[in-house]
This record gives structure tokens, C-alpha cells and sequence, in this order.
């Protein structure tokens, strides 16, 4: 359920931003909202750690609750002042419905009944069954609409759907760092559970600290290289993480600052950019499919270390993803319509 909203609030909130901004503080705002995410993770890993020990996993599940409650009240208390517009994929809705319709109209015919009613004596299930049918029939050709409508938008700007692919690649070397961090300090630095919660923490902090810059300079006049040099440094931190020895922790939390630093000069001008090129009619489609596709990427990343890592060991994967993004720096900096982003 949790990821079920989150899959609707995260594209809807980047769909929202561009209405209630000026499109020249796009990418100074999503370092801000980088920020305060990053701030409120380190809160509640602080609050977590005074909860816990005192009131057990039921009390943190409870802050959990109460903070999405918190967020609900919040939004439910916003007035934000839109024009209401017919979305181009209402259309498409409505056929969704007519077609699911005329699904139901066949199967009563079948019954030898007319077009659009059932029989007097039919059954109240039957109808609700047909009801149903009708729905999850609509629903369902309506979500294939809005994706397929979201992929030919987007395809339709070569830069950002160059990028689109370039930011599946990374998310597939990505997903296995962050689930590798706390292996790399347990078991080839020898730390604890607090060096491994600190690290956690040091990379929130590096995002914080990168957050801000973002958000005070808005990062490169080129918003392609900002996403380049951040791909970049993410992996030369990443090697340089991978080649320390046993006795490397603190230079391994200067590392894990580098990489969360890094972290919002890669995810807030892409951002932006969508925001501010793609129609905001499409905007929530398009955040939809990107956030499908690294959704997608996440896992089959985790699959890839698990079948590798304890093969080739945390610190030897560390390095070798480090190496493939400044590879993937390099061929992305090298497409065409990436570099002259900005311009179309």
C-alpha cells in the first residue's frame, strides 16, 4: 500500500510543481526539496534511536503514521488557485469506458437481452459482476493509454528521453551501492551497527549540503553537464570508497558525503528539465513512466549483486560500479541531443 501511494504522490507533486513555480526556479527548488527530505530522514533515524530503545517497533511505526498523517493535513490545507483543464487522456477514459460498456451490452445480448439491461429477474451479483467486469476493464485500458501517451510524449523530446535511459543504466549500478553500504563497513572495515547507521547518515548529510548548493547556485548553466558531473563524481567516490583497505572507515564516510552530495545535482535538474519542457498536460504521465522505469531498474540491480557480489566481494563491486558510471558519464555527455538540451 505504502509503495501503491507513493507511486501516485511522486509524480503528481513533480506534475504540480511547475503550476505554483516560475519555471526559472525549477531546478533551485527540487535542491531545496532534496533538502528537506534529507533533513527529515536524518531526523527520523535521530528520532528512531531515542524511540526505539525506550518504546519498542510498535511506538516507530507509530511516528511513521503520524508523519503521513501529518502530510495529509498539510495538503488537505493547501489552496492552490489551477485552471481546470480537460486532459487530453479524458477522451481516451471515456472510450476506456464505452468499449467496457459495450463488453457488458455483448454479454447480455448473449443472454438474449436488450443492449444496455439486464433481465428483471436477473440477479443482483450478476449485475454487480458485470459492474465490476466494466470497471477493472476501463482501469486498465486507461492506465495502458496514459503510459503509452507518457513513452510518445517523451520520445518526442530526444534529449530528455536519451536521458531517460541514460538514468535506467545508472539506477541499475546504483541500487546495489546503497544496499551494499552496510556490508562494505560491517564486514570489510569491521565496524558496527553505529558505523553503518552513521554512514547512512553522512550520505544524508552530503545531500543536504548538496541540496543546498543546488539550491543556491542552480547548479551548471547546462543542466545535461550538471547531470554529467554529478554521474561522475558519484563514481570516482564510488572507486574511490571500493579501493580503501580494512582500516579505511573514515575515508569511507568522506566517500559516502561525496556520493550523497552528488545525489541532487543528478536527480534535481532532470527533474526540472521535464518540468519545464514537457506540457504540463502530460507532466504527470511522463513522471509516472519515469518512476515505473526505475522502479524496474532498482530490482534488477539487487538481483545482479546478489549473484555477483559475494562472488567478487563488496569492496571489488564498490569499484567496478564506480567505474561503469564514469563510463556512463562519458556516453552520456556524448549523445547529441543530451548536450543541446537545452536548446530543444
Amino acid at each position: 500500500l505504502r509503495a501503491i501511494g507513493t507511486s501516485f504522490y511522486t509524480p503528481a507533486f513533480q506534475a504540480l510543481t511547475p503550476h505554483v513555480a516560475p519555471s526559472e526556479h525549477l531546478t533551485r527548488l527540487a535542491g531545496v526539496t532534496q533538502t528537506v527530505q534529507s533533513g527529515g530522514y536524518i531526523a527520523g533515524t535521530a528520532a528512531a534511536a531515542i524511540i526505539y530503545p525506550l518504546w519498542g517497533l510498535t511506538a516507530m511505526i507509530a511516528l511513521d503514521v503520524a508523519g503521513a498523517l501529518i502530510a495529509v493535513c498539510a495538503i488537505m490545507a493547501a489552496r492552490l488557485d489551477l485552471d481546470e483543464a480537460v486532459m487530453p487522456g479524458d477522451t481516451d477514459a471515456l472510450d476506456s469506458r464505452h468499449s467496457a460498456e459495450k463488453a457488458c451490452d455483448a454479454r447480455a445480448s448473449d443472454s438474449g437481452l436488450a443492449p444496455g439491461e439486464f433481465a428483471a429477474d436477473a440477479s443482483d451479483g450478476a449485475n454487480r459482476s458485470c459492474d465490476a467486469f466494466s470497471g477493472i476493464l476501463a482501469t486498465v485500458r486507461a492506465i495502458l493509454v496514459e503510459v503509452d501517451e507518457g513513452f510518445k510524449v517523451l520520445k518526442g523530446f530526444r534529449g530528455l528521453f536519451a536521458l531517460l535511459w541514460c538514468g535506467f543504466a545508472f539506477t541499475l549500478v546504483f541500487a546495489p551501492i546503497s544496499a551494499l553500504f552496510p556490508i562494505m563497513v560491517l564486514d570489510h572495515f569491521g565496524g558496527n551497527t553505529g558505523d553503518a547507521a552513521l554512514a547512512e547518515i553522512v550520505f544524508a548529510v552530503g545531500m543536504i549540503a548538496g541540496g543546498a548548493l543546488l539550491a543556491t547556485t542552480g547548479g551548471f548553466k547546462n543542466r545535461a553537464f550538471t547531470v554529467v558531473a554529478a554521474t561522475a563524481l558519484y563514481g570516482m567516490a564510488t572507486i574511490f570508497a571500493g579501493l580503501l583497505g580494512a582500516g579505511g572507515i573514515v575515508a569511507f564516510f568522506v566517500a559516502a558525503f561525496a556520493m550523497g552530495f552528488s545525489s541532487p545535482f543528478y536527480s534535481g535538474p532532470q527533474t526540472a528539465l521535464m518540468q519545464e519542457k514537457v506540457p504540463s498536460e502530460f507532466l504527470g504521465r511522463v513522471f509516472g513512466l519515469y518512476g515505473s522505469l526505475m522502479a524496474w531498474a532498482l530490482p534488477l540491480g539487487l538481483v545482479a549483486s546478489s549473484l555477483f557480489a559475494d562472488a567478487v566481494g563488496a569492496p571489488a563491486w564498490f569499484a567496478g560500479a564506480g567505474v561503469a558510471m564514469v563510463v556512463l558519464a562519458v556516453i552520456t555527455w556524448a549523445i547529441p541531443a543530451i548536450r543541446a538540451i537545452e536548446r530543444f
